[in-house]
């Protein structure tokens, strides 16, 4: 979702206003990414000296635990949603409920993807002064944050079965709630949880977690909500999602388990920093995988248990092969285009062509862009008819037989095999066409 993001904050219209709004502040997706990394961490630390753990044991294993690194390493609404959601709860915790709880509802404006890391705001009531009044300034808050996003939660509270993952959440239980279906669900969702694999700090994480809450000592049963919150949300997540859960929905709620585990560290801090070394190797793999896939420059990769990361499926889930030859292509149609020309490009698996697209939306309002399909393209003949249309230019996946992760669809991969055999040369073409009807490509095929 970076692409899109930085594109709407140009352009506006994104369905989550709020992370182009921080883009925009921060100056560019990537870094706001690294800065909520930051202050997720942060945040952490101040929640766990509330519970009675002290601040740098959950600050380190915050800021070192996988599943909330790797997100800050996309340039994606992930963790400015988590440390948004983060920095209210702790807020909440530290005396400001109504703000902390109105800051922790905001981040279903950034992402959705937050929601399972809002239960810990209930913990509010029993750490501050007078339960009613917090529970009530808590309610207050929430409901200030939440209402003006609250669509947001269209996928979990009206969802569209047919839709994928923007449709609906309940993905376990074939896109609809279906309350025959929830235990078998639950049940499949615990196996995904104990399945997980090692990079994201499983079994670690959970073991410190649980010692952290059961530790004697001040805050104990504050601090044994907090792990039976954080385990819900953990639970709720892949249960939900069923075998479309990818480790990356888990970083939110793992939150408080990553406080939970620095509790447990009080009297040794330091031993955080033991899970800096999944966390960099998964980074680095998938940061060498990206660096193949572009063609470019040989990057280092950290080694970490054989077969244990999938970096194919973690790469595919937020990038494309030739994804930097498709933002380069739109600076030079940018450049190159006469006013209101049509761009026409084959769509990529997941909609990945908008990594040329949003970009060209934002430097050259006046193009006309159609993305073709094969819904609107099909049958004998439909790629030469389709090269035979006038528009401007025509982007087509080139020679990406080195690319280690699927390019198109397997619909749109059918029409590209009308075209000739491809030589080695770059990820993606640019045909130059004279430029004819205003009519799209789409409308010229049918």
């Amino acid at each position: 979702d970076g692409a899109g993001a930085s594109a709407a904050a140009v352009l506006g219209g994104h369905p989550y206003p709020l992370h182009p709004l921080l883009i925009r502040l921060a100056g560019s997706a990537q870094l706001l990414s690294v800065i909520s990394g930051a202050a997720a961490a942060a945040a952490a630390a101040a929640m766990g000296r509330r519970l009675g753990g002290g601040a740098w044991g959950p600050g380190l294993v915050a800021a070192c635990a996988p599943l909330l690194v790797y997100p800050s390493a996309l340039a994606g609404g992930d963790a400015p949603a988590t440390a948004l959601a983060a920095l209210g709860i702790a807020l909440s915790w530290t005396g400001s409920p109504l703000i902390g709880a109105a800051l922790a509802g905001l981040s279903l404006g950034v992402k959705p993807l937050a929601l399972p890391l809002l239960p810990l705001l209930l913990l509010a009531i029993p750490l501050g002064e007078g339960r009613l009044r917090t529970a009530a300034a808590l309610a207050a808050g929430a409901a200030l944050g939440i209402l003006p996003f609250l669509s947001s939660l269209d996928p979990l509270l009206r969802p569209r079965p047919r839709g994928g993952l923007l449709g609906t959440w309940w993905l376990a239980t074939g896109g609809s709630p279906d309350p025959a279906a929830l235990p078998a669900a639950i049940a499949h969702g615990l196996e995904l949880l104990l399945a997980a694999p090692r990079w994201t700090g499983h079994p670690l994480l959970g073991i410190l977690a649980a010692l952290g809450a059961l530790w004697p000592g001040p805050r104990r049963r504050e601090r044994l909500a907090a792990a039976a919150l954080a385990a819900l949300g953990m639970i709720a997540v892949a249960s939900l999602l069923g075998d479309r859960l990818d480790p990356r929905y888990l970083g939110p709620p793992s939150l408080g388990l990553a406080v939970l585990a620095g509790c447990a560290l009080r009297r040794i801090p330091w031993a955080g920093l033991a899970l800096a070394w999944p966390a960099l190797a998964v980074s680095s793999q998938v940061a060498a995988l990206r660096a193949a896939e572009e063609a470019g420059p040989a990057r280092p990769a950290l080694p970490w248990l054989p077969g244990d990361i999938d970096a194919e499926r973690l790469y595919a889930d937020g990038g494309v092969c030739g994804g930097d030859a498709l933002r380069e292509a739109a600076a030079e149609l940018a450049r190159a285009l006469p006013t209101g020309a049509e761009v026409a490009v084959l769509r990529l698996r997941d909609g990945r062509e908008g990594e040329l697209t949003w970009p060209l939306q934002v430097a050259r309002s006046d193009l006309r862009i159609t993305v073709i399909s094969a819904d609107c393209c099909g049958g004998v003949g439909c790629m030469e008819r389709l090269l035979a249309h006038g528009a401007h230019a025509l982007v087509l996946p080139g020679d990406t037989r080195s690319c280690r992760t699927p390019v198109l669809d397997s619909s749109e991969a059918q029409l590209l095999r009308a075209l000739p055999t491809r030589a080695a040369g770059p990820r993606f073409v640019v045909l130059r066409g004279r430029g004819g009807a205003a009519t799209g490509a789409c409308a010229a095929m049918r």
